[in-house]
């Protein structure tokens, strides 16, 4: 597999848009290319902590009625802006989960909570200097449809997918870059189940 390569090759780029690799993989990529120490690379990638508002506080689909929208998430960036005037200091601003339509492979926002799409949520992030980020569910399809490059990376049970082999990383992966070429500066990667083998290696 090129990517972890490529990707470690380009992470000085991590900032600017249309550039490899979100920053939330620089670690596992350089761990997979061999550079450095781990403190050579905390060290290198990361010269102070930052400070992350996730919005999961504002709304519970698992628990109550309150759903996700883009007028809920710009109501929140207000508040962040409004602590921000206040001192308080918000680097990113993570979407948390249910942003997703639920037959996109996480490309699309679903409709009808956000009407227009992200953009406005992005751009409105960007010009006031918060990198957004989203969540995500790892290889397991959490009120997603799986996308037919998925399947074959999926466990006998049907409620994960295989890393290491199949289509679901590759195109994963790609997915990344589509919402990093974009903006977003951050992933929160939930609910992963690590041993996932596919069906065809639970017949082998």
């Amino acid at each position: 597999m090129t990517h972890p390569r490529k990707f470690a090759a380009c992470s000085k780029h991590r900032d600017k848009p249309g550039r490899s690799l979100p920053e939330s993989l620089v670690p596992r990529c350089r761990r997979r290319t061999g550079t450095g120490s781990d403190a050579a690379r905390i060290a290198a990638g990361l010269k102070q902590p930052v400070a992350v508002y996730n919005n999961w506080s504002a709304y519970d689909e698992l628990s109550d009625n309150i759903e996700l929208t883009e007028a809920l998430a710009m109501k929140e960036l207000g508040e962040i802006l409004r602590l921000r005037k206040a001192g308080v200091r918000i680097d990113y601003y993570v979407m948390d989960a249910f942003w997703y339509s639920t037959n996109g492979g996480y490309r699309e926002f679903r409709q009808p909570h956000w009407p227009n799409g992200p953009e406005r949520w992005l751009d409105a992030c960007r010009s006031n200097g918060i990198k957004p980020g989203l969540w995500v569910a790892s290889n397991v399809p959490f009120r997603l449809e799986p996308l037919a490059e998925w399947r074959s990376s999926m466990d006998v049970t049907g409620s994960a997918m295989c890393f290491f082999d199949g289509g679901f990383l590759p195109q994963f992966i790609q997915t990344m870059q589509f919402w990093y070429d974009r903006g977003v500066r951050m992933f929160k990667f939930d609910l992963q189940i690590s041993l996932s083998p596919p069906r065809s290696s639970a017949r082998a």
